[in-house]
């Protein structure tokens, strides 16, 4: 019998608010430690013999990286906003989280939008969504 854990490129994971288990889990044989997570970010996983003596899943023990990446928000991209040719962005306000990424660039009438920037307010957990 041979401990299942993940090969690399299945073990990749995204950040949903909800618990994530690394898809080893503890049994008779052996002690998985670490192997849930909640939030963004890397841990080590550690997979571990009960009995010294029994070495068939030896090539199986270690550390493994247990990884949850930042997921992408969910925003709405302001529509709407009226400002008059020839102002700077930095006059015009956007809702809570959005910045101009230029803010000293003047409206152009023949323009019909501005790049921005979206940062969410969990950091931690969610990308910063620019362009």
């Amino acid at each position: 019998m041979k401990i299942d854990v993940p090969p690399a490129d299945e073990n990749q994971y995204t950040y949903t608010g909800n618990v994530i288990k690394y898809g080893v889990e503890s049994n008779e044989y052996y002690t998985v430690i670490n192997n849930i997570r909640k939030e963004a970010g890397s841990q080590e996983v550690v997979i571990t013999l009960k009995d010294t003596n029994n070495t068939e899943w030896a090539s199986e023990l270690g550390t493994y990286t247990f990884t949850i990446a930042k997921a992408n928000p969910k925003y709405i991209v302001p529509t709407g906003i009226k400002v008059a040719s020839g102002s700077k962005l930095s006059t015009v306000t956007l809702p809570n989280g959005f910045k101009w990424i230029n803010g000293d660039e003047e409206v152009n009438s023949q323009v019909d939008y501005y790049l921005a920037t979206y940062t969410p307010s969990d950091t931690d957990n969610y990308n910063v969504i620019t362009n």
